[in-house]
């Protein structure tokens, strides 16, 4: 199930507070059917969830624009 989706592993604690844990890139996953029936098989229905961020990544800075902070000061 490997793949490059983040992991993240929620917990609920006796006392009923929630935690999220995000896991390292190594253990990205492809989410999958096969993938749920998995975690299903290992941890009970109902325990696995998949989220889709749908926000669009930020664009990646070209080579050739200035950086911020470096410009050219005319006297």
């Amino acid at each position: 199930f490997s793949g490059k989706c983040p992991l993240f592993l929620c917990f609920k604690r006796p006392a009923g507070e929630i935690v999220f844990v995000e896991t390292h890139e190594r253990f990205g996953v492809l989410p999958s059917i096969e993938l749920q029936k998995a975690v299903d098989g290992m941890f009970g229905e109902e325990t696995y969830y998949a989220k889709v961020d749908t926000t669009p990544p930020g664009r990646a800075p070209r080579r050739w624009e200035r950086k911020p902070g470096l410009a050219v000061v005319e006297e």
